[in-house]
């Protein structure tokens, strides 16, 4: 019994097919083999070119939002932000209120 990849059917097969009808098209034809290409040395590097960078443009540095500084409220305290808060996350909500409600930043 043959094993699972014995290919030796086909093999017969083909050569039967052959011996039947010469064939050119079933012959196997030589394939033609391409010269190697000289390669041309590398002169002047290439200059590096940018991409488009895509999405808005960046802020100015003077104008990014980076310097961190923290409170501490008593619960109760909080407890009336969140309030008059609302659905407004508090950090947003009193950065709004020091910077329209106040003189802080004139």
């Amino acid at each position: 019994m043959a094993s699972k990849n014995d290919m030796s059917i086909f093999k017969k097969a083909r050569q039967q097919a052959e011996q039947e009808n010469p064939d050119p098209v079933l012959a196997p034809q030589p394939r033609p083999v391409a010269a190697p290409q000289p390669q041309q040395p590398a002169s002047a590097p290439q200059p590096i070119t940018t991409r488009k960078k895509v999405g808005r443009p960046a802020k100015p540095e003077a104008e990014k939002e980076s310097v961190n500084l923290s409170f501490k409220f008593t619960p109760g305290e909080v407890a009336k932000i969140k309030e008059k808060a609302g659905l407004v996350p508090l950090s947003k909500y009193i950065k709004h209120y020091l910077r329209t409600e106040t003189d802080l930043f004139d």
